[in-house]
């Protein structure tokens, strides 16, 4: 079975990739980073985003993703 992943956005004001993705409702949810772990903050304590994260919810099945208009 495939280890469940937890979406996290931030509110960081440097523009971002965003990632949409269906939860397990099928609901749509949105966020700017992935990992393993609902609990622990994704970003390290020296990262500019530390502060700024909030967990979205269970990122179940990927939908797409929108880069910044500075992004290739």
């Amino acid at each position: 079975m495939e280890k469940q992943k937890h979406l996290w956005m931030n509110t960081h004001p440097y523009p971002q990739t965003i990632y949409i993705y269906k939860d397990l409702e099928g609901n749509i949810i949105s966020g700017n980073i992935v990992n393993d772990n609902p609990n622990e903050n994704p970003y390290s304590e020296n990262s500019i985003y530390r502060d700024y994260v909030r967990y979205v919810g269970v990122a179940h099945k990927f939908i797409k993703n929108i880069k910044p208009n500075n992004q290739n």
